[in-house]
């Protein structure tokens, strides 16, 4: 198996722009295929965690001949579950517009429920700021539907677990009984 991994638009040390607009679902979809097509990769295994696994399910949709099979992990809200996300992730684009990356992470990571402590640190203080809020923002634009998932196709792993406000185990729930073709 040949594993490529990338850092989304805004992400590690992928390029980014502060346009909120630049971070919805369907561009990173799009970013996504233009890095299959300029690796000339005509079809491939996907894995995806949060957002990613809202840019993996796009991608299937809208181009389901380039998707041979798909692992989501921790699945973006759905509908109602949405609001839960948007007040965690909207404060914490606040908190990095306003307070900076470093103050941000530490806040964040002495936050109940935010797992490991020291790798919640890590993960957040290693955004840049200009970045992350549009990211976030533009994440949090729109609920990804769920009135065609029916048409995903690809064999997918559905990976889930309990306790986790800005991916609800709900999710997973829902790809399961929309999809055709998926285990969790």
């Amino acid at each position: 198996m040949h594993v490529i991994a990338y850092d989304a638009r805004g992400h590690g040390r992928s390029g980014y722009t502060t346009v909120a607009g630049d971070y919805e679902k369907t561009a990173l979809a799009g970013d996504l295929l233009g890095l299959m097509d300029a690796l000339g990769l005509p079809r491939a295994s996907i894995y995806g965690t949060s957002m990613g696994a809202t840019t993996a399910l796009l991608l299937a949709l809208a181009h389901p001949e380039r998707v041979e099979r798909l692992v989501v992990r921790s699945p973006s809200p759905f509908g109602d579950d949405m609001s839960l996300a948007r007040r965690a992730l909207g404060g914490l684009a606040l908190s990095y517009q306003l307070l900076g990356v470093s103050v941000t992470s530490r806040l964040a990571a002495m936050m109940p429920g935010t797992g490991d402590p020291v790798r919640t640190r890590a993960l957040l203080r290693d955004q840049r700021r200009a970045a992350i809020v549009p990211a976030l923002r533009g994440f949090l634009s729109a609920p990804l539907g769920t009135q065609h998932l029916d048409e995903i196709v690809a064999p997918t792993l559905v990976l889930t677990h309990r306790g986790d406000p800005v991916h609800p185990l709900r999710s997973g729930d829902i790809l399961y009984d929309r999809m055709p073709d998926v285990t969790g």
